[in-house]
Formats: structure tokens, sequence, C-alpha cells
């Protein structure tokens, strides 16, 4: 006859449950973009909008702008100024 031999069972490994580690806060390093930042894509300009102006960088109105209607164009030609710097040299 066959001997069978005995077949050792394998052993079931029993796993503790760890509580789940609380969510930490990931740090979000905020930083407030330049209006003079090149890579923007669109003109920025100042509209004059009711009672002020509103300032759009492409079709976004970004902010309003307490000003009287002739500010606008002094105001756009400064925007443009810082913008893009380097005029005549002489």
């Amino acid at each position: 006859m066959l001997d069978a031999l005995p077949v050792a069972s394998p052993r079931a490994r029993v796993g503790r449950r760890r509580p789940c580690p609380s969510p930490r806060p990931t740090p979000l390093r905020t930083v407030r973009p330049s209006l003079l930042d090149l890579r923007f894509c669109g003109d920025a300009w100042i509209v004059r909008q009711g009672d002020g102006a509103a300032l759009y960088l492409g079709g976004f109105r970004l902010v309003g702008i307490n000003a009287l209607p002739l500010d606008v164009p002094s105001l756009n030609r400064q925007l443009q100024r810082a913008r893009l710097p380097g005029g005549r040299r002489r």
C-alpha cells in the first residue's frame, strides 16, 4: 500500500489592522502671477465700463478700476510700457 505523507497545512498569515494615517494637508505654494509675465497669452488692456474701468487679459476680466474716462488711454499706455519695456535708445 501506498503511504500518504501528511500534508503540511499552509500557515495563514493574519494581519493586524492598523488605523489609516490621517491625510496630511499637502502644502501648496501659492504664487500670484504677475500681469507683466509675457507667458500669458493675449494682450492686457483697460476698458471703460460704467462708472470706472476694467482690466482685461485676453478675453478675461481681471479687476475693476476706479478711473475717469480720461484716464483710460494713459493707463493703457502705462500698461503697455510696463509689459513691453525697451523703448527707443539714443
